[in-house]
């Protein structure tokens, strides 16, 4: 297969689709990244990869064919969170949270960094090699999750012990960690 090289840096990503619940495979895509996670939202389907940065693929057709988006910022990824709709909800090592109401063709920020983002606890995880796994991150949202009963009301938890909600959909947003026994 086509290897793709991003940031100097040679990373073979390939996406495949089943039409049979999985019995069958067809390729039908190369992309230089790694980590990739694919995702409905809408009438689309999404593959959020990183290599170094976030890189984000859409297509329109059930995968036929693929476009690869621009990124909402640089660095790591971690989590998606579709919406209503063709809306889709991003969320990554800075804390924060990108929502794009056009499938990804456009982000804007929603959130104030919701973690504590503790410099103290954002090292290199101290391998051979320089790594971007930042195992001591201490910045991390690490679970998103919407209202299925309330439309606008998403809770966020961080690996710093945050948790924050807003019921507006991301214009405001409230620290609840203290109400948390």
């Amino acid at each position: 297969g086509t290897v793709g090289v991003r940031y100097g840096k040679k990373i073979q990503g390939k996406v495949y689709t089943s039409d049979n619940r999985g019995q069958t495979w067809e390729h039908r895509g190369d992309y230089p990244f790694m980590h990739a996670r694919p995702f409905v939202a809408g009438r689309s389907l999404y593959v959020l990869g990183q290599c170094e940065d976030l890189m984000v693929v859409r297509s329109d057709d059930g995968g036929e064919t693929w476009i690869e988006l621009s990124s909402p910022y640089e660095g790591s990824f971690f989590g998606v969170l579709p919406l209503e709709g063709d809306s889709v909800l991003l969320f990554g090592l800075r804390g924060h949270l990108f929502r794009s109401d056009d499938r990804g063709d456009s982000w804007r920020v929603i959130s104030p960094d919701l973690t504590l983002n503790d410099k103290t606890h954002q090292q290199n995880s101290g391998g051979i090699a320089i790594d971007n796994l930042m195992t001591f991150d201490g910045a991390v949202l690490f679970s998103i999750v919407e209202s299925p009963l309330e439309p606008g009301l998403i809770w966020t938890g961080s690996n710093d012990g945050q948790v924050h909600l807003t019921r507006n959909g991301g214009e405001s947003w409230e620290n609840v960690t203290g109400n948390i026994p």
